[in-house]
């Protein structure tokens, strides 16, 4: 069997609910924008534990790790919040909204690194 016409594997990952209300109130959205955003169902979100598969997981990890990388920047979670809700003239468009994607995603950590870098973003 080739690996074009290999079955995929699907992983299912659990999270705390706790981490999950957490990454929203680092935000500031509800749990409701965050399963919009990492793309699950806002019920699924709502479950104990919570299982994702992978890429509701990984957006969610990528979204972890974005929040990381702005807090640093910023100096504090509140500044870093207030970033990614507000309209970014570099990336002409609020960084949160970009995040539904892969390639917004990345849009968005390339700007936090032009920043920390002192490039403009």
């Amino acid at each position: 069997m080739s690996i074009d016409t290999a079955p995929k594997a699907i992983i299912d990952y659990s999270f705390t609910s706790q981490s999950i209300r957490k990454l929203a109130a680092d935000y500031g959205i509800s749990l409701k924008t965050l399963a919009s955003i990492i793309g699950c169902t806002s019920t699924k979100i709502y479950s104990k534990p919570i299982r994702l598969h992978t890429g509701p997981a990984q957006r969610l990890l990528q979204l972890t790790d974005l929040m990381y990388l702005a807090t640093n920047y910023f100096g504090s979670v509140s500044r870093a919040k207030k970033w990614f809700v507000e309209y970014n003239l570099g990336l002409d468009a609020k960084p949160l909204q970009l995040c539904q994607t892969e390639e917004g995603i990345k849009r968005v950590e390339n700007s936090i690194f032009r920043l920390a870098t002192g490039m403009t973003a």
